[in-house]
C-alpha cells in the first residue's frame, strides 16, 4: 500500500456511502496524539499533549508536512490525560459528527461554486500507550496483546522483572497448537464487548463499573470515537506508527549485537530467564572469583 486510497477502509467509505465518494472534495483524516516536553531539555516533569488531524486526500509526499497539518487541541500537563481523554475529545468528536453530516455553503475557490463539505476519519495513529488511551484496550499486563485478547500467552520473568509474551509462535506455528490462530476482532464486535463498561473518569486506576466485569479484562472503557456513526464499520481504526515499531526494535536489536552499553538487552538477568525457561542452556553464565562471564552466542 502506497497510499490510504488504496486502503480497504477508503474503499468501505465509497461502497456504504456512495453520496460521500462522489464528491471528490470530502476530506479523509487521520488523527494523531501524542505528547511532547515545551521547555526541551530544561524539564522533564512537564509535558503538553498535541491533538493533530491529517489529511489523506493529498499525495503521499505531501500528507506529512507540517504545514498541512491541523492542529487541534493542545492538552496541558503537567501530567498525561492517560484515559481521560475522552473528554478532551468530547469539542473534536462533536465537530467531526457535524462534518460528517455535512457543512453546506463551503465556497471552492478555484472552481468559483458553492458545495457541501463532509469528512470521515479513517484511523488514529500513535505510540502503543496511546493506542490503548484512545481505543479503550488494556497494552500492559498479562493481556496486553490487542489481537489476541484473553488468549495472550504471558510470562513474568524472574529476574529480568518483566512481562514476556512468549506465545507468538503458534500463530506461525497453527498445526502444532490445538487452537489454532486467533482473528482479530472488527468494530461491531468490540462495541457489543464494551457496550456496558461504565469508565470512572478520573479514576487513578482505570477503574470501571459494568456487568460481568471479570470477562473484560482486556477493554477498560468504551472509546469516544464509537459516536462517530461509521467508526464501528472500518476495518482498522487505530494503527501504531513505523518509528515506535522500527526504530526501537531497531535500537535494541543493534544494541545488542555491538554489545553498547545502557542498550544491550543480554546481561546476567536476561541469561538467567532463559536458563529458567529451558531455553539456551547452554548460554549460562560462568561465575568465576572475580568475574562473571557470559558465554557468547552464535
Amino acid at each position: 500500500m502506497s497510499h490510504p486510497a488504496n486502503s480497504p477502509s477508503w474503499k468501505l467509505i465509497d461502497d456504504k456511502w456512495p453520496e460521500f465518494g462522489k464528491e471528490p472534495r470530502n476530506l479523509r483524516l487521520a488523527l494523531s496524539f501524542d505528547g511532547f516536553n515545551p521547555h526541551s531539555s530544561l524539564s522533564s516533569r512537564y509535558s503538553c499533549w498535541s491533538v493533530i488531524l491529517v489529511t489523506y486526500n493529498l499525495p503521499p509526499w505531501l500528507c506529512m508536512k507540517w504545514k498541512f497539518m491541523m492542529l487541534t487541541l493542545l492538552i496541558f500537563g503537567p501530567k498525561k490525560p492517560e484515559n481521560d481523554i475522552d473528554i478532551y475529545l468530547e469539542p473534536l468528536i462533536d465537530d467531526l459528527k457535524s462534518l460528517w453530516d455535512g457543512i453546506r455553503g463551503v465556497y471552492d475557490a478555484h472552481i468559483g461554486e458553492y458545495f457541501t463539505l463532509r469528512c470521515v476519519l479513517l484511523l488514529t495513529v500513535n505510540d502503543f500507550p496511546a493506542y490503548g488511551n484512545l481505543s479503550g484496550c488494556v497494552v500492559k499486563g498479562y493481556k496486553a496483546c490487542p489481537i489476541c485478547g484473553d488468549e495472550s500467552v504471558s510470562h513474568r520473568l524472574k529476574n529480568g522483572h518483566k512481562i514476556c509474551y512468549i506465545g507468538y509462535r503458534k500463530w506461525y506455528q497453527s498445526i502444532i497448537h490445538i487452537g489454532g490462530s486467533v482473528q482479530s476482532l472488527n468494530g461491531e464486535e468490540v462495541l457489543h464487548m464494551v457496550e456496558d463498561i461504565n469508565y470512572i473518569w478520573g479514576s487513578k486506576n482505570g477503574g470501571s463499573v459494568g456487568e460481568n466485569d471479570g470477562d473484560r479484562v482486556c477493554w477498560k472503557k468504551k472509546s469516544k470515537f464509537f459516536d462517530l456513526e461509521y467508526w464501528k464499520y472500518l476495518h482498522v481504526r487505530h494503527v501504531v506508527d513505523v518509528m515506535h515499531i522500527e526504530k526501537n526494535v531497531c535500537d535494541s536489536i543493534i544494541g545488542t549485537l555491538l554489545e553498547i552499553p545502557g542498550k544491550n538487552k543480554d546481561g546476567i538477568a536476561a541469561r538467567l530467564d532463559l536458563l529458567n525457561m529451558g531455553v539456551k542452556t547452554d548460554l549460562q553464565p560462568e561465575y568465576g572469583q572475580r568475574r562473571t562471564r557470559l558465554p557468547p552466542g552464535p
